[in-house]
């Protein structure tokens, strides 16, 4: 277990240009360790991710809320054509404001109670998508 992230941060933001060459030094001297504790971490990253968006499918009903009464068939449920859209648009400005923490954060507003969320599938997203920049 390490440091709370806001110990990380804080450390990090005071020291940058020293942990940069505290990497740089590590990556020149141990390739493969490093490729491998990259490969790692990233796969743990994916799987807290998928973890943290199938929390999200639950909370918001696990289907698509259907905006444009299409016939789903099928993949209405099903988690791979699901997925998690802004009501009021804005999804891509919140995303970049967030980073790698954007499923917790979005997470942690439906939990307070947010309804700035929906779940859309794959069909009915790219409908509003067109939409709204038609409309645009």
């Amino acid at each position: 277990m390490g440091r709370p992230q806001i110990h990380q941060d804080s450390y990090y933001s005071r020291h940058k240009d020293k942990c940069l060459k505290m990497v740089r030094l590590y990556r020149q001297t141990f390739p493969e360790k490093y490729k491998l504790s990259r490969k790692n971490y990233r796969k743990k990253q994916r799987k807290k991710n998928n973890e943290n968006k199938e929390k999200i499918i639950a909370l918001l009903g696990g289907k698509c809320s259907n905006p444009f009464n299409l016939e789903h068939g099928d993949f209405l449920m099903d988690k791979r054509c699901l997925t998690i859209d802004h009501v009021n648009d804005g999804g891509n400005r919140e995303r970049k404001t967030q980073g790698s923490s954007y499923h917790i954060y979005i997470l942690n507003k439906i939990k307070k109670g947010s309804k700035d969320y929906q779940l859309l599938c794959s069909n009915c997203n790219q409908i509003k998508e067109f939409i709204r920049r038609t409309i645009s």
